[in-house]
């Protein structure tokens, strides 16, 4: 039996990103030390995260880790506490002193967690099945004790060091050690009651395109009108698409992502469920220009859950719990957490917010204007932006606030052209 790695190990120097020595020091020690049932996926591309290693065992359990070269004796690193928040990874060098909270690994290892538990395997239900997903961090060129003592406290705020199973954290001693124990504590592990091949396939549909996506499935088959919408933009780059159910609005969507993911471009899809993501990236892997990279290299993501990954990676996670999700949850929706994100990407003077060269919504009608700022606010200048809509199905009572009217001042153009509805 042949361990699975993907990409396969003699593709490693084609990689988009070169594995540091770090990244390569730590694949070997997996490959090495891991049972062969467990597969190894070198930086997979999870919706715009990319942690250097995916590990799954399909009846034993999934892990993630983030390896960091990082020589801790360069420069002075500090983590310090704060009140009501996470704390703050600092760096020092030359007398300067910078934040480097958006590389702090535990908090980064923490979202991966999360979002591997609540988008990518929707099977684990409930917060015990958490056990099923181990989250660590590598350092393999620091001390394990320098490691362990600089990350103490983020730990403990997380309450990960009450699970340090689940959570590891090791150095440089226990890679050259060969140590899987301190490593990766879950690694000889052959069965998991939260764990089962349907839930390691969910995964495994994110993490590299099923082969018999291009061997098995047709090519998308679009009329005229269709393809003209595919294989063109609008000159400012605004679109907006309605129709009723069965006009095929989302194969537009989906293969305009695909034909714009071919053109070298970055790509955003939104809807309001989570549920319609999966349809989309099946139809989209279907357009011949797609090279099967839809699933990797598209990010596919609900308004809600992009709202909060963008106040997770800008440290405001506290300014998002504190919002009244219990009293009055439209409010929250259609002001509260717009108005939070719009501020947090106003205020990114570091970069932190990754934007896009387009960005594409299905399910408009259930969209908040509120919300598409936000959408247009990510968007690269010169960028383009496509709204599919059916305003038959007001299930949440917006579609309303897409009148001609309404959409004064949301990018489009005061008088619509004729194609822009199908």
């Amino acid at each position: 039996m042949k361990r699975f790695v993907s990409p396969p190990i003699d593709q490693f120097d084609k990689l988009r990103q070169p594995l540091t020595n770090g990244e390569r020091q730590v694949f070997d020690f997996f490959n090495s030390h891991l049972p062969i049932e467990w597969e190894i996926y070198v930086q997979p591309h999870l919706n715009g995260l990319r942690p250097d290693f995916v590990i799954l065992h399909p009846r034993a359990g999934i892990a993630v880790f983030e390896v960091k070269d990082w020589n801790l004796d360069a420069m002075h690193y500090e983590v310090i506490e704060r009140e009501g928040k996470a704390p703050v990874l600092i760096g020092e060098k030359d007398g300067e002193r910078f934040s480097l909270q958006n590389q702090n690994p535990i908090e980064k290892i923490r979202r991966y967690k999360e979002e591997l538990h609540e988008l990518y395997c929707p099977r684990l239900d409930g917060k015990a099945s958490f056990a099923a997903i181990t989250a660590g961090v590598i350092f393999p060129f620091a001390a394990d004790s320098e490691v362990n003592n600089l990350f103490k406290s983020s730990l403990s705020y997380r309450k990960m060091d009450e699970y340090p199973a689940y959570n590891p954290v090791s150095g440089k001693n226990a890679i050259q050690s060969g140590l899987l124990d301190l490593v990766f504590p879950e690694g000889k592990r052959t069965y998991s009651k939260f764990m089962t091949e349907d839930l390691a396939n969910d995964l495994r549909s994110w993490l590299v395109e099923p082969d018999f996506a291009s061997s098995q499935r047709q090519p998308l088959e679009l009329d005229s009108t269709q393809l003209s919408f595919v294989k063109t933009r609008t000159k400012l780059g605004y679109r907006r698409i309605k129709g009723p159910a069965g006009s095929g609005k989302s194969l537009i969507l989906a293969a305009r992502a695909a034909e714009l993911l071919g053109e070298g471009k970055s790509v955003l899809v939104v809807t309001f469920n989570i549920t319609l993501l999966h349809y989309l990236m099946d139809i989209a892997v279907r357009w011949p220009q797609s090279s099967g990279r839809t699933r990797k290299d598209i990010t596919w993501l609900n308004f809600h859950f992009l709202c909060k990954r963008i106040c997770q990676e800008n440290d405001c996670e506290e300014e998002y719990r504190d919002l009244d999700w219990r009293e009055n949850v439209n409010k929250v929706l259609n002001a509260d957490l717009p108005n939070l994100v719009s501020s947090i990407i106003d205020s990114d003077e570091a970069g932190v917010v990754n934007k896009f060269d387009a960005i594409l919504v299905d399910e408009g009608q259930d969209f908040f204007p509120s919300w598409w700022n936000v959408l247009r606010k990510l968007c690269n200048e010169s960028g383009e932006m496509l709204l599919v809509a059916d305003a038959t199905q007001d299930i949440y009572g917006t579609a309303s606030s897409w009148t001609d009217e309404a959409m004064t001042g949301a990018g489009f153009p005061v008088t619509f052209p004729p194609n822009s509805t199908p």
